[in-house]
């Protein structure tokens, strides 16, 4: 886990903000509120829209989002949401996104997915 860790944290092709979107995303569809509480703060260090965060915390998909950030949301939802992307869909991520981009983003869904049923796991809590 370590390593998917390090690679996480330094990706190739993922940006911090791209990152942090698809990670705060995945820490609240788990409910884990110790990673939900650290990467908000991420998210907006990072320079994700606080509208962008506000809308992950709530579980909305977020709305307007302009750019490369705003696929990027978009397909972190597609993935969380489970089933099959519709092929012109995925063909826009690949397109748009690049394949590296979208194993990325499951690399670290699915990394956060561990973290955040662990920190559940063991109730770690947020510090007040």
């Amino acid at each position: 886990m370590e390593i998917i860790g390090t690679h996480v944290d330094h990706s190739p092709v993922l940006g911090e903000a791209e990152s942090e979107v698809a990670i705060l995303s995945t820490a609240v569809f788990w409910n884990a509120p110790y990673v939900i509480a650290n990467h908000r703060r991420h998210a907006l260090k990072a320079g994700v829209p606080e509208a962008v965060v506000n809308a992950i915390v709530e579980k909305r998909r977020p709305e307007a989002v302009e750019g490369r950030l705003g696929q990027i949301c978009d397909a972190v939802c597609d993935i969380l949401a489970g089933g099959v992307v519709e092929d012109a869909r995925f063909a826009r991520y690949e397109a748009e996104l690049g394949r590296a981009v979208i194993a990325e983003l499951l690399v670290t869904v699915g990394y956060f997915t561990s973290i955040s049923l662990g920190m559940t796991l063991h109730a770690l809590r947020p510090k007040e």
